[in-house]
C-alpha cells in the first residue's frame, strides 16, 4: 500500500471536504488522513429552533441533567457516573461483566466485585468484559415527590452479579465510550443503535409509533400527540437510554415520564456541589452564597421553560400516557425531548480541539509517530479525520465507520450486527471505531475493554488482531512487522492528542462534584450487606471534587488509577482530592502524612486554600507568637487571613499556638465559622459532647450539614486531636462534594 504523508497544518481542514450545509457536517466518506479538528462545525438538528428556544439555557440544563446523581433509581447513579475520567471510565473495581451478549454469564478473570490489575490484561482468550458498573436488579414501583430514590422491589439476578448470595451492582456488557467529541459521531453506542434521527423518546430512530411526544396548538392549551423526526440528533437518541435500563441507571420498567415526575420535584444537583467558577452553571451555584451549599439556585422547571419553545411544556391541562392511563404534566410526559436535546446540546460543548496535534507543537518522535500512523500502520484507514474516527460518516455508506479487527470471535457479541444487518451481513460483529482523540486518559480500550495500556493496542495491531480467521475481518487487520521503534513513536503520536484542558479538567471540561459507585465493601469472595437481610451489597462511594472553569491542580490519571501519596490508605479518596483541588501538596517526599496531627497554622492554610483565599502579606502584628520568622511568611499570611474573616481570635493573650494541634470540636467551630454558619441549640446528640460545651451546637451544626457523623459508638470525640487524613475528610466534605 502507498504510504501517505501527514499534513499537520490547520488549513488542511479546508482541502478535505468538510462542508457545512444546514448545520450538518458532510463529510467525505475517505479521509486522506487525520486532520485538525479546530473550526469543525459539530452536526446540529436544521430544525433546532423548532424545539430550542435559548441555546445557553439548554447547554445549562444538559450540564445540570448530565451530573445530577438523583436521575438514577437510586438516587446515585448520574450519566456522569460513567463518564467522569475524559469522558470515559476509570475505576477498577466491580468493573467486570460476564460475556453476557455471547449468552455466558460467568466470570472468567475474575469475580465480581474484584479489582483490576494490569496481570489481568491484556485479555485475548476470556469472553469477560471490562466496563461500567450501574445498578443493583430491582423492579420499578413508583416515584415518590422530592425523594430522589425510587420506589423499587427486589428482583432475582439471573446474570451472576452475586457475591456469596448477594447481589452486586451490575456491569454493562461493553466497555463505556468517552463522551468527549461523540457529538460528531453519526450513530453511536458500540453497536450504532442511537439512530442519527431522534425521535424524543428512545434511541431507535423515526417511525416508532410508540414514541409520540405531546405538543400545544395555542397557549395553555391541550397538549397532542405527534411524532417527531430530529436528524443530526444522534446524542440525543444515545442520551435517553441509560436513564431506562435495568443495568446502567434505572429499576426495570421505569418510563421518562416517571423520571420527569421526580426530576421536577427536586432541587437540581441537590446531592452535589457546585464550584462557584463552573464555566455553565457558576452563576447559579449556590455555593456562591455560602460554600456548604449545594446544587443550584434554578429549578428544572425554569430552566425547561427557558430553554424550550413555549408549546412543548406550556399546556394546562393533563396528559393521558399508558394502559391503563396515567396522568402526567406535559413536562413530565415530554421529558424525554429536553433530556436529549439538552443533553446533546451540552456535550456538544465538549469538544476537544486544543491537542499538539491541533496546535502543531509535535515534537520530533511524535511526528515520527504521525507518518507510522498513516503508513505502515494504516492506521488512518479507519481512524481519519478530524476525530480520527470514520464513524463520523453514515455507516451505510462508509464500511469503515464499523469494523470487524478481531478483538473476540464473532459468536461472543454481534455489535453493530442487529441493527444495520438487514440486507447487510458485512455488517455482523462490527463495532463503531473508536476516536483517538484523548485516548491517553480513556483506558481501557476496545469494546471489551481488554487492553490496558497504548502499547497493548499497538501490539494488538502489530500482530493482526486476535482471532484473525474471522470471516468480517476488516481487510486493513494484518501483521504490520512494525520495529520496535516505530511502536514507540506511534504511541508518542498517539499521546499528542491529548488536550490539557480535558488532563487537567478545565471548562468546558469542569464539573460539580460527583459520588460514583466504586464497587462494595469487601472483595469477589465476600460482602458487607447494605442492611441484615436485604441480600443487596452496601455500596463504597468514591467522591469527585466540585471544580471549575480553572480545573484541577493535579492532572487525571491513567488506568487504572495510582494513588497520589505513598502513605494514604485511610480516607484515600478525601486526601486525593483536596491534593486535586489544590489544598494540599501532602508533607514532603510523596507523602501526606495521615496520622499526624493537624497543627493549628496548618488548619489555618487548610481553610484560607479551600475558601479560594490567597495568604495575606505577613504583618507579624496580629499575634504576639506569629510573625514571618517564627512561622513563616506562608503561615503568618495565612494565619493573619484567617483572623481578618472573624474565623479565629486566637488562642487567647494575644497569641495563635500555630505548633498546637487542633482539636475535633475546635475544627466543628472552625468550619462552620468559615462559611458563616450560626451554632445549632445543642441537643446532646452525642454522649461525650457536653451540652454546655461552647463546642457542642458547632459540631451538631457539622453533623446535620453531611460533614462528619462522629468518631464512632454515639461519640464525636471532641478532645481528640484532628490527623492530616480526618481533616482531609472535613475538608472535602465540607468545600469539595
Amino acid at each position: 500500500m502507498k504510504m501517505k504523508s501527514i499534513v499537520l497544518g490547520i488549513s488542511v481542514v479546508l482541502l478535505l471536504g468538510i462542508m457545512a450545509l444546514g448545520g450538518m457536517v458532510m463529510v467525505s466518506t475517505s479521509w486522506a488522513q487525520p486532520t485538525s479538528l479546530v473550526g469543525v462545525p459539530v452536526p446540529e438538528p436544521p430544525d433546532l429552533a423548532n424545539f430550542v428556544k435559548d441555546r445557553n439555557a439548554a447547554i445549562r440544563l444538559g450540564k445540570a441533567l448530565f451530573w445530577d446523581m438523583q436521575l438514577g433509581s437510586d438516587g446515585i447513579q448520574a450519566c456522569a457516573s460513567c463518564h467522569f475520567n475524559a469522558g470515559a471510565d476509570n475505576r477498577a473495581k466491580n468493573q467486570l461483566s460476564p460475556g453476557l451478549n455471547a449468552g455466558d454469564n460467568t466470570f472468567q478473570i475474575a469475580g465480581p466485585n474484584a479489582t483490576l490489575v494490569p496481570s489481568h490484561f491484556p485479555n485475548i482468550v476470556r469472553n469477560d468484559v471490562v466496563s461500567s458498573q450501574g445498578v443493583i436488579n430491582r423492579s420499578f414501583a413508583g416515584v415518590t415527590p422530592g425523594n430522589p430514590v425510587d420506589v423499587c422491589a427486589p428482583l432475582a439476578e439471573p446474570s451472576g452479579f452475586t457475591v456469596g448470595g448477594i447481589k452486586v451492582r451490575r456491569v454493562e456488557p461493553r466497555n463505556t465510550p468517552t463522551a468527549i467529541n461523540a457529538a460528531f459521531n453519526f450513530h453511536n453506542f458500540w453497536d450504532g443503535r442511537a439512530d442519527n434521527t431522534f425521535n424524543g423518546a428512545t434511541p431507535r430512530g423515526a417511525g416508532a409509533a410508540d414514541t409520540p411526544i405531546f405538543q400545544t396548538q395555542t397557549p395553555g392549551g391541550v397538549a397532542s400527540p405527534v411524532l417527531v423526526a430530529i436528524t443530526n440528533a444522534s446524542l440525543a437518541s444515545q442520551s435517553v437510554g441509560p436513564p431506562r435500563s435495568d443495568f446502567e441507571m434505572s429499576c426495570a420498567g421505569r418510563t421518562f415520564p416517571e423520571i420527569g415526575k421526580k426530576m421536577l420535584s427536586l432541587s437540581p444537583l441537590g446531592k452535589q456541589r457546585v464550584h462557584p467558577n463552573d464555566s455553565v452553571l457558576g452563576t447559579i451555584a449556590n455555593s456562591r452564597i455560602n460554600p456548604l451549599a449545594k446544587g443550584i439556585s434554578v429549578s428544572y422547571q425554569q430552566m425547561i421553560q427557558d430553554a424550550f419553545v413555549n408549546s412543548w411544556w406550556d399546556s394546562t391541562q393533563p396528559v393521558l400516557i399508558g394502559t391503563p392511563p396515567r396522568t402526567f404534566t406535559q413536562m413530565e410526559a415530554n421529558f424525554s425531548l429536553f433530556f436529549g436535546l439538552s443533553v446533546q446540546l451540552y456535550e456538544a460543548t465538549l469538544i476537544s480541539d486544543q491537542t499538539p496535534f491541533d496546535l502543531n507543537t509535535l515534537t520530533p518522535q511524535q511526528t515520527n509517530g504521525a507518518i507510522v500512523f498513516s503508513g505502515q500502520g494504516r492506521c488512518d484507514q479507519c481512524h481519519s479525520g478530524p476525530i480520527m474516527s470514520n464513524a463520523i460518516n453514515d455507516p451505510l455508506v462508509d464500511d469503515r465507520a464499523f469494523s470487524d479487527i478481531g478483538v473476540r470471535p464473532t459468536s461472543d457479541d454481534l455489535g453493530a450486527g442487529p441493527i444495520f444487518g438487514a440486507g447487510l451481513p458485512d455488517f455482523d460483529a462490527r463495532f463503531k471505531t473508536a476516536q483517538l482523540r484523548n485516548v491517553e486518559l480513556t483506558a481501557p480500550y476496545f469494546h471489551n475493554g481488554s487492553a490496558r495500556t497504548l502499547e497493548e493496542v499497538v501490539d494488538f495491531y502489530d500482530r493482526g488482531g486476535n482471532f484473525p480467521g474471522n470471516i468480517n475481518l476488516d481487510s486493513q487487520i494484518r501483521a504490520l512487522q512494525l520495529t520496535q521503534q516505530e511502536k514507540d513513536d506511534l504511541v508518542a503520536f498517539l499521546k499528542s492528542l491529548t488536550d490539557e484542558r480535558v488532563r487537567f479538567k478545565r471548562g468546558p471540561f469542569d464539573h460539580p462534584s460527583l459520588c460514583i459507585p466504586d464497587g462494595h465493601p469487601g472483595d469477589e469472595l465476600s460482602v458487607l450487606e447494605s442492611a441484615l437481610g436485604s441480600g443487596e451489597a452496601a455500596d463504597s462511594l468514591r467522591c469527585l471534587a466540585a471544580v471549575g472553569a480553572n480545573g484541577s491542580a493535579l492532572p487525571l490519571r491513567t488506568f487504572p488509577p495510582q494513588p497520589i501519596f505513598g502513605d494514604t490508605a485511610f480516607a484515600t479518596n478525601f486526601v486525593e482530592e483536596i491534593a486535586a483541588a489544590g489544598i494540599t501538596v501532602g508533607c514532603g517526599d510523596g507523602n501526606y502524612c495521615p496520622d499526624s496531627p493537624l497543627t493549628r497554622a496548618q488548619m489555618a492554610v487548610f481553610i484560607e486554600t479551600a475558601l479560594g483565599n490567597p495568604p495575606n502579606t505577613c504583618a507579624g502584628s496580629v499575634f504576639t507568637d506569629v510573625t514571618a520568622a517564627s512561622v513563616g511568611d506562608a503561615f503568618c499570611g495565612f494565619i493573619e487571613k484567617l483572623a481578618e474573616d472573624g474565623i479565629t481570635g486566637g488562642c487567647g493573650g494575644g497569641n495563635f499556638c500555630p505548633d498546637i494541634p487542633v482539636t475535633r470540636g475546635e475544627m466543628a467551630v472552625l468550619i462552620e465559622a468559615a462559611v458563616g454558619n450560626p451554632a445549632n441549640a445543642c441537643g446532646g446528640r452525642f454522649g461525650d459532647v457536653d451540652p454546655l460545651s461552647p463546642f457542642c451546637g458547632f459540631i451538631e451544626r457539622l453533623v446535620d450539614d453531611g460533614i462528619t457523623g462522629g468518631c464512632g459508638g454515639g461519640n464525636y470525640c471532641p478532645n481528640d486531636p484532628v490527623t492530616r487524613a480526618q481533616m482531609a475528610v472535613f475538608m472535602a466534605s465540607a468545600f469539595l462534594f
